[in-house]
């Protein structure tokens, strides 16, 4: 097992601790020191990337340079659809190229959603045809529907 690894399961311990002692509310004073002096570590490994949204503590309680990165992932990875999207459309239906295109689109999409805190939208440019759009993407708009319809009710 690598440091990075090691530094990144000793913050997952952290966060199951902190979930399961106190689920909803603040985490412990020393429970944020000691993520964010993990996360320090991982920095100095040269680690930069992100944990996703299920090893992360609240952000209010995350340092200014993890948000930042953890935006600028998210950005990252919707242009990425986006060039995978537009990818795709130029590719000769049922070829092993269409098929490539929609496997990494999915890839991309589940990226996206295991880091989480993204509106859960992408542009209409960024989409492949509803067929070929990934089920937990599906899911997620189906949700959203059934909220915005329980929330409009008397």
């Amino acid at each position: 097992m690598t440091e990075t690894e090691k530094l990144t399961k000793s913050i997952q311990t952290i966060i199951e601790a902190w979930k399961r002692t106190n689920p909803t509310g603040k985490p412990e004073k020393e429970q944020v020191q000691r993520f964010n002096d993990l996360l320090e570590q991982l920095y100095k490994e040269g680690w930069d990337y992100t944990l996703g949204h299920e090893n992360e503590l609240p952000d209010e309680y995350l340092p200014a340079r993890y948000l930042q990165r953890r935006a600028n992932v998210q950005d990252d990875l919707q242009d990425e659809l986006a060039n995978i999207a537009s990818r795709f459309r130029s590719c000769q239906e049922g070829s092993d190229a269409e098929q490539q295109a929609i496997s990494d689109y999915h890839q991309v999409m589940a990226e996206l959603f295991r880091i989480g805190h993204w509106p859960e939208v992408v542009e209409p440019d960024s989409e492949l045809p509803h067929e070929h759009m990934p089920q937990i993407y599906k899911d997620a708009q189906r949700k959203r529907i059934e909220e915005y319809r329980a929330s409009q009710k008397p």
